[in-house]
């Protein structure tokens, strides 16, 4: 998929206003470097844990070349300064992001780079993750700001479709400008426009949406967002838009499965998430908290908690919606081949 002088990238200044977004988990990192990231970094130099993993993982290390070679192909691409610029800013914070899969208590470092990396990869080349990718091409759209004090700071790495052809992709690219619209409404007076920034406070907004598949008949994108507006600790949310392009509308849960599958569904992640929760706890007694079986139904029959790739789905569940927030956010993952013996025959699934 192409990107050549349809990308869309914001570098935006003075004073930001924010609207409220619809309750999902990407760390905001709001003071970076002020050097311009190399197109990819020498192993001979590699200084953090991430970067010596990276280096000696041969496949890993190929991934950020080629990740580093879109970054370098992307920039090339765009002429103005403020478009290199915001270009820049956002790679630098998905830098320093990468690095943070180096976190106390981390178990795969790795993996965890290696799907920031397929991530970045993605958004660099407005291409899919997993899917034939066949229909009109995407595009990434960027809009960025840098917080000063008193301010908010803007993160928002989007993709939408460059010449969309159906009302599935005008669609799709309505709800990557819902994403975007708090940025744009620099002079708006609604939701946290109204929320007075201290002084001595930088209040943040992160956005990431992703391309897990696509087709011509389908996509599935996951956005998460953080936001920091002055609480004791910032939020994040997640939520996928799944989208059927052939007919224009909204996947729902029932153009994928009966009712009565619901209870089946319900009892493999339940299942999932117990066994979860007892490793983050390191206690092999807890299981659910009260309501937690309900929470789940609920999350089953709203398809927009599934993101959706070529091999498989996955449930999103938000921070504090099944543990404490330090337990933070959890998954359920469904096989697709497991998950097409249980589908209505002929459901667009991938």
């Amino acid at each position: 998929m192409g990107f050549a002088r349809q990308t869309g990238v914001a570098l935006l200044r003075g004073p930001m206003m924010i609207l409220p977004f619809r309750c999902w988990p990407m760390a905001m990192l709001m003071v970076f470097a002020t050097a311009a990231p190399a197109a990819a970094f020498d192993c001979g130099k590699a200084q953090t844990k991430v970067e010596k993993i990276i280096c000696a993982d041969a496949k890993l290390k190929s991934a950020d070349d080629m990740m580093s070679g879109a970054y370098a192909k992307l920039k090339d691409s765009l002429e103005a300064k403020t478009e290199k610029e915001a270009l820049r800013i956002s790679q630098l914070r998905w830098i320093k992001q990468r690095e943070a899969c180096d976190y106390d208590g981390a178990t795969d470092v790795a993996e965890c780079a290696r799907g920031s990396t397929a991530k970045r990869m993605a958004l660099l080349t407005a291409h899919p993750q997993t899917g034939p990718g066949d229909g009109t091409d995407l595009t990434p759209w960027f809009i960025q700001k840098e917080g000063k004090k008193g301010g908010w700071d803007i993160d928002l790495n989007l993709i939408r479709y460059a010449g969309p052809q159906s009302e599935g992709e005008y669609l799709f690219n309505r709800e990557a400008q819902a994403l975007a619209v708090p940025a744009l409404l620099e002079n708006s007076t609604l939701g946290t426009a109204t929320l007075e920034v201290a002084k001595d406070r930088i209040y943040g907004k992160s956005v990431s949406l992703t391309p897990t598949y696509a087709s011509k008949r389908f996509i599935s994108a996951l956005a998460e967002v953080y936001e920091d507006s002055g609480g004791a600790h910032g939020n994040s949310w997640s939520y996928s838009i799944n989208i059927n392009l052939d007919e224009g509308r909204h996947l729902n849960y029932g153009d994928l499965f009966t009712r009565d599958v619901t209870g089946i569904l319900a009892k493999l992640c339940s299942d999932q998430l117990i066994t979860a929760r007892k490793v983050r706890t390191e206690d092999n007694t807890v299981t659910l908290e009260e309501g937690g079986d309900i929470v789940i139904l609920s999350h089953i029959k709203d398809l927009e908690r599934w993101s959706f790739r070529a091999d498989k789905a996955t449930v999103l569940f938000d921070p504090y919606e099944i543990g404490s927030f330090a337990e933070g956010a959890f998954t359920c993952i469904f096989d697709m081949a497991k998950l097409k013996t249980l589908a209505i025959p002929g459901a667009p699934l991938p």
